[in-house]
């Protein structure tokens, strides 16, 4: 018996087309970065912020960094 390999790609594709439906960790995971830049950005109020500030200072999620 041999492993059958399969490209990523076709892995994330829906169930209709063959896939397995599976999430793209790596588009998924810079979408969450993306959402929690943004609300550390625009919340004025947050527990969560509050520590990210203390520890990083208060330009933390104000710098031009690209999400890759």
């Amino acid at each position: 018996m041999s492993i059958s390999w399969v490209r990523w790609e076709n892995v994330c594709k829906p169930l209709e087309e063959g896939g397995l439906w599976i999430k793209d960790v790596k588009n998924f995971n810079n979408a969450l970065l993306a959402k929690w830049k943004w609300r550390l950005m625009n919340d004025e109020k947050g527990k969560w912020k509050d520590i990210l500030v203390s520890k990083y200072g208060s330009e933390i999620g104000r710098s031009q960094t690209r999400l890759k």
